[in-house]
């Protein structure tokens, strides 16, 4: 095995031990170890799952459509189911962070309570991930997925994400969340994020990415998404414009005019969208954050703590090298039936 195999493999092990300390001492603990309180119980650990959940539905949309058009090779259409499921394997994560405790998931299963948000998010979770499974089985298996299916599959996966953002728009309580348009700006997130993830794993031959349709449909909807949030939540962070300049201006500029330079302009253009799509999750979800929107509670904010955030990092380090790993499987294997 070479240096480049080994590598990533190692840098894995070494994430998933520090991970599982981490989280022992919060299953150990309990929640006390998050900055999570009353009212806020929503933080990092949801805004991840909102932003896991949507890039995943994001990046099964796109394989639809590709494959509606015929424009996906098997090695893509591989790939970016795995990229998928690894999206919905790191929104289960980040469900089960936010439950303190692994064996809560049983209650979603025997005695489910629907007024909760959660519950609703871990069957709509379940399904995108059975979904994903089909694909990965369908590709190792060099069968083309019908179109009627595809287009099945894709109302079934925009109405479960539906559901989910629902559950946000839905409540009163927290500050610009009782909106309809809450719906649309996750639902362009998610097809937007779809899109940078497969920009990000692209290889850099890949035709599809560097074509004018890519470019501009990316470019339309990161306009959008900038004037949803301008008009609806410019006001609610300070950091939001930094947000919308880094993440949403500055790629469209990188789009037209650098992206097919090199490959390390895709990778930073890509990430410039995700990171900045993050944020803006989280800033929207961290409702008690700067400031106070129930005022029997006096002035309450949340802070996340040092676990939360090694937390929420490593598991996207794993899920990240995971892709690596899988991904070199993928193509190696491609190549030797290629030679």
């Amino acid at each position: 095995m070479n240096k480049s195999k080994i590598i990533p493999i190692i840098f894995f092990i070494v994430s998933l031990i520090f991970t599982i300390i981490l989280l022992a001492k919060q299953f150990q603990t309990g929640l006390t170890v998050t900055g999570l309180n009353e009212p806020n119980v929503w933080g990092l650990y949801i805004s991840s799952f909102a932003f896991s959940i949507g890039v995943g539905a994001g990046v099964l949309l796109l394989v639809f459509y590709l494959n509606l058009r015929n424009k996906l090779s098997n090695e893509n259409f591989l790939k970016l189911s795995f990229i998928a499921l690894a999206s919905f394997c790191l929104a289960g994560v980040f469900i089960t962070l936010d439950l303190g405790q692994p064996f809560r998931f049983y209650y979603f299963i025997t005695s489910p309570n629907f007024d909760s948000p959660l519950v609703w998010d871990f069957w709509v979770m379940n399904i995108l991930i059975i979904m994903s499974l089909a694909l990965i089985v369908l590709g190792f298996k060099k069968k083309s997925l019908p179109k009627p299916v595809s287009i099945v599959f894709a109302i079934v996966t925009i109405a479960g994400y539906f559901v989910t953002t629902e559950a946000f728009s839905s409540l009163k309580a927290r500050i610009n969340w009782n909106t309809p348009i809450l719906n649309l700006i996750f639902i362009i997130a998610a097809i937007t994020g779809g899109m940078a993830l497969y920009l990000l794993f692209s290889n850099k031959e890949d035709e599809f990415t560097s074509k004018m349709p890519f470019k501009a449909v990316l470019s339309v909807l990161l306009v959008i998404d900038l004037a949803l949030f301008a008009v609806s939540y410019l006001n609610a962070s300070n950091l939001m414009i930094v947000y919308l300049v880094l993440g949403n201006i500055l790629p469209i500029i990188m789009i037209f005019t650098l992206i097919n330079k090199s490959q390390l302009v895709k990778i930073i253009t890509a990430l410039l969208i995700l990171a900045s799509m993050w944020f803006k999750r989280s800033d929207i979800i961290f409702a008690g954050y700067t400031k106070s929107w129930m005022p029997n509670y006096g002035k309450v904010e949340y802070i996340s703590t040092t676990i939360e955030k090694l937390l929420v990092f490593n598991v996207f380090l794993l899920g990240i090298i995971a892709l690596v790993i899988v991904f070199g499987m993928i193509t190696k294997k491609e190549e030797e039936k290629i030679a």
